[in-house]
């Protein structure tokens, strides 16, 4: 009669037990480790990120003066501004008028006098327009001087009002007077008036 070997089965399945009780404790302590890491690495994080912040806060408050003059020196900036554009204006208008007296120096033809030179602006859509009053030997002369004047930069638009032939002492003169508009003194347009163009 064979036998039956029970004792074989058993010993069997205890061993699979113990292997899969052993094969849970190695994954409870793998996971566990990987907690311990994980967890550790979030401290370090933490604490990195804890003292970065001490050390921006310790920067903040070095900068807080610094931060405070710069709002000083900015609110001086906006307060002097007026005062900069206004001397900025006056720098580039005093430039254009010796510009353009050194050109009439330079240019002006023999036999011709200058006697006046106004500027107004009466029309405020307009430049400022110039007037040049002079004295000349002949009409040629006067023709030379519309001429020069036209080669400034400074002036545009120049025109001859008119000339008159006066008694002088000594003999006759011609009178003229001619106008033009000083360069870049004409207001900027609005954009209404371009849209209602358009």
């Amino acid at each position: 009669m064979p036998t039956i070997n029970l004792i074989y089965e058993q010993r069997v399945l205890k061993r699979q037990r113990e292997q899969r009780s052993r094969m849970m404790v190695m994954t409870t302590l793998g996971l566990a480790g990987m907690m311990a890491l994980v967890s550790g690495y979030f401290m370090f994080e933490s604490a990195r990120f804890t003292i970065q912040s001490a050390q921006l806060e310790a920067r903040r408050e070095k900068l807080k003066d610094a931060m405070a003059a710069v709002e000083r020196n900015k609110e001086a900036i906006a307060e002097l501004q007026p005062r900069l554009t206004t001397l900025e204006a006056a720098q580039k208008d005093t430039e254009r008028w010796s510009r353009l007296m050194a050109h009439l120096t330079t240019n002006t033809p023999t036999g011709v006098a200058l006697t006046n030179l106004k500027c107004s602006q009466s029309d405020p859509t307009k430049g400022i327009q110039v007037l040049f009053n002079g004295r000349s030997v002949s009409q040629d002369a006067v023709g030379a001087m519309i001429l020069r004047i036209d080669a400034s930069e400074d002036v545009e638009n120049v025109q001859l009002k008119f000339t008159q032939e006066r008694v002088v002492e000594g003999g006759t003169a011609i009178e003229f007077e001619v106008n033009g508009q000083l360069t870049g003194t004409e207001p900027p347009k609005k954009a209404t008036e371009a849209k209602e163009k358009a």
